[in-house]
């Protein structure tokens, strides 16, 4: 069974996500515990980042709606 474009889009979408989260860890991971908690203690940096994950994760629950629903037609035809 071949995907729609609608699901090879979702799927880009999540490569994408997945790029960024994996960018963001290698930069933290690279970070002393010492700049790690200068950018955590400063609360524009984190409403920013809570704001920037939130957003994210909207986006995965839509993508996986979108899929499910898309999944739930196809069964039923």
């Amino acid at each position: 069974m071949r995907l729609t474009k609608e699901e090879v889009d979702a799927l880009n979408s999540l490569a994408i996500a997945r790029t960024d989260l994996i960018k963001i860890s290698n930069v933290l991971s690279k970070k002393t515990a010492e700049e790690k908690a200068r950018f955590f203690k400063n609360e524009k940096f984190m409403r920013w980042w809570i704001d920037a994950v939130a957003g994210l994760i909207q986006h995965w629950y839509s993508i996986e709606e979108n899929i499910a629903t898309n999944v739930q037609t196809k069964s039923k035809e």
